[in-house]
């Protein structure tokens, strides 16, 4: 077989969802300077955007994005990063980087908004959401 007749494989990397595991461990290890024992302290998160009901619900909506990037401690960001990289990687293949990332966008607003509605209403405590599974099972 001559080196000519050898084709070059064409692997294309998953770009969307490496950037978005790129963005979620790069957060999580600014994060990291606020942990206490195994979890981030909550008053950093509410500060640096988690989502609370009855913050996000009324002029901060800001959160419904922001608290999908971060994380509350280290099992939290392993758990997502694996299905991340296991359900992204195929569907970014089958859907294509774009649709793969306005997906994940809209279903981690979506399910910060329906956190903050549930916790709003069911909850008399300040509950604190966090995490991309949301985006991840969109």
């Amino acid at each position: 077989m001559s080196a000519s007749s050898v084709k070059p494989l064409n692997v294309q990397l998953p770009a969307i969802t490496l950037i978005l595991f790129a963005l979620c461990v790069g957060i999580f290890c600014y994060l990291a300077q606020w942990m206490s024992y195994e979890e981030v302290d909550q008053s950093a998160l509410i500060h640096l955007g988690a989502n609370v009901a009855s913050l996000t619900l009324s002029d901060e909506s800001w959160r419904l994005l922001s608290s999908v990037f971060l994380h509350s401690s280290f099992s939290h960001l392993l758990m997502n990063m694996f299905a991340l990289l296991a359900v992204g990687t195929v569907a970014e293949r089958i859907l294509g980087k774009w649709r793969l990332l306005i997906i994940w966008l809209f279903s981690g607003i979506f399910g910060g908004l329906i956190s903050a509605c549930y916790a709003l209403r069911e909850s008399e405590q300040i509950v604190i959401s966090v995490g991309a599974s949301g985006a991840i099972m969109g």
